[in-house]
């Protein structure tokens, strides 16, 4: 749980010193959606592999997916937000790094999690040989 807590009190952060990207979420909402997507990314890089590896019969639908994706952003909220996890982070002084520091990292992570479906692509199907859903 510890990587998800940086990445969220960092989120949240980054959106607390930028309020005019929130036109209709609180700072602590817009991070539940930003690590629900990462989650979410990682999920169909994993789904990728173990197809490509012939340990699964074939991909999980987009449906299902997007199904999982709603489900776990509605659980952070309900872990950071509604059970106050967020607020005991941020009262036990966050993180041994500066925030900005944080926020780098953050940023980064979530740069490459968005890319990696990119780039995983070409490596687990090989041209032509696999039918995408």
């Amino acid at each position: 749980m510890y990587p998800l807590d940086f990445l969220y009190y960092h989120i949240t952060y980054w959106f607390e010193q930028h309020p005019e990207k929130l036109t209709w979420s609180t700072p602590q909402q817009r991070a539940a959606y930003a690590l629900g997507l990462v989650i979410l990314c990682w999920g169909w890089v994993l789904d990728s592999y173990l197809v490509s590896k012939h340990v699964l019969e074939a991909n999980v639908s987009r449906i299902t997916f997007l199904a999982v994706g709603l489900a776990i952003m509605y659980l952070l909220q309900y872990i950071y937000i509604d059970k106050g996890r967020y607020a005991a982070l941020a009262s036990g002084g966050g993180f041994k790094i500066s925030k900005n520091t944080g926020v780098v990292v953050t940023f980064v992570f979530l740069f490459l999690s968005f890319l990696l479906p990119f780039i995983t692509l070409p490596l687990f199907y090989k041209f032509g040989s696999a039918r995408l859903h």
